[in-house]
C-alpha cells in the first residue's frame, strides 16, 4: 500500500469508523488461513488511526467529518 493509499484509508476510517472498522475485520478475517482467528481490537483501530494522523497532511485533516450514523431519540 502506498501514501496515497494509507491517506484514502485514513480518511474512510475518519468519515465512518464503526463501518470501516468491521470492514476491516471481516476482510482480516477472510484473509486468515490459520484456524485461530484474528481480529482487529478497538484499541489497536483507534492506535492504528493516532499513529496515521502524524502522516495525514493537516489540510486533509481539518476538513468537517459528518458520521453518516443517525441517532433516533
Amino acid at each position: 500500500m502506498n501514501g496515497k493509499r494509507l491517506v484514502e484509508l485514513y480518511q474512510m476510517c475518519m468519515t465512518n469508523s464503526p463501518v470501516m472498522f468491521q470492514s476491516l475485520n471481516n476482510q482480516l478475517d477472510a484473509t486468515n488461513t490459520e484456524e485461530k482467528r484474528h481480529l482487529i481490537e478497538i484499541c489497536e483501530y483507534l492506535q492504528f488511526l493516532e499513529d496515521l494522523k502524524t502522516f495525514v497532511p493537516t489540510s486533509l485533516q481539518k476538513k468537517e467529518v459528518k458520521s453518516s450514523v443517525c441517532v433516533i431519540l
